[in-house]
């Protein structure tokens, strides 16, 4: 009867039961061995020796380069000399050809492609060989490119805000961003309009606010990987909700004549406020008409309006402004 025991190096014994060890072989190791010693009852010994080459665990930094790639043009993708890799394999998702890519150039770490065929996307893979394939293939995708970036898919926003919010405030600081689909790089911020500074980042630009605040203009260009440029910019308001804001008051709003016999009536209020339109209704809140002034004032005609009650609606920014007007016949 024979008893087993056994002694590494580079690594640990996890577990054993006589004649089988399980070993975990230590990180940044490069050689190891294990023994196996047997003791037997009629007095017989020995030992046996297995030398190994431990294997790295590769992983894979993630894949460099432009998101896209201009029909007819070349970029260059890589990524990061990888501890252990003794060669590297760069594929594309179902062959070269069938996704309008070519190999113009390979290294060990990066690849050079042209692209060729219609707009869609690519994928890039890679792989490190010679380790133990942990984690041993990172991919990207690449946006293949025929046209500048459309204007309706950019997006200038203030950063923190609804897309939709075109109101700042006077005194603020506001951060203004851009949105494009695979875009390369944004460039040549403008600003115009009641600002006292701004700062322009890589796909931002923040802007300062005078405290007379009343308008402002963010404009932008876009580079797409092709190098095709689209200019676009979003003027900004300022805001009624705004603290000290001046607000439309009833009082502040002039309804002439009224009662009003005459065939006009004119409605007039502070050229300080921006009024978007002006309704004129009927007791049952039935609009009868509606104007969308271009100075501080609208005038309505009357004289055909049977003898009563009418209202005229002022609408500033989300607020109503109501006044009651009596036509007389």
């Amino acid at each position: 009867m024979c008893g087993f025991g056994w002694s590494i190096t580079g690594g640990t014994i996890s577990s054993s039961n006589g004649t089988v060890a399980n070993v975990i072989w230590n990180i940044g190791a490069t050689s190891g061995s294990i023994t196996a010693s047997y003791y037997c009852s009629n007095g017989t010994s020995g030992s046996t020796t297995k030398y190994v080459t431990i294997r790295p665990q590769l992983r894979v930094p993630s894949i460099s380069g432009f998101a896209g790639i201009c029909v007819g043009a070349t970029n260059t993708y890589s990524i990061a000399a990888v501890a252990g890799a003794t060669s590297y394999t760069w594929t594309f998702n179902n062959g070269l050809s069938s996704q309008g890519l070519t190999t113009v150039n390979t290294t060990s770490t990066s690849i050079t492609v042209s692209a060729s065929g219609t707009a869609g996307q690519a994928t890039i893979s890679v792989t490190p060989n010679g380790g133990c394939g942990f984690n041993s293939t990172t991919s990207r995708t690449i946006t293949k490119e025929t046209s500048p970036i459309p204007a309706s898919s950019i997006r200038i926003y203030k950063q923190g805000f609804s897309t939709t919010d075109t109101y700042m405030c006077p005194s603020t600081t506001y951060t203004i961003r851009v949105d494009a689909p695979t875009a390369r790089s944004t460039s040549n911020w403008t600003v115009s309009g009641n600002y006292t500074s701004y700062y322009i980042g890589t796909s931002f630009v923040d802007v300062t606010t005078t405290s007379n605040f009343s308008y402002l203009n963010v404009g932008v260009t876009v580079t797409n990987s092709c190098g095709q440029t689209t200019t676009l910019s979003q003027n900004f308001f300022k805001g009624y909700s705004c603290p000290g804001s001046f607000m439309l008051a009833e009082e502040d709003v002039t309804v002439f004549p009224n009662p009003a016999s005459t065939e006009e009536v004119t409605v007039e209020w502070p050229d300080s406020v921006e009024v978007s339109s002006v309704s004129l209704l009927d007791k049952y809140a039935r609009t009868l008409e509606k104007i969308e002034p271009k100075k501080e004032k609208a005038a309505f005609k009357v004289n055909k309006l049977p003898a009563g009650e009418y209202y005229l609606h002022l609408y500033v920014g989300e607020a109503i402004i109501k006044k009651k007007l009596q036509v007389k016949k």
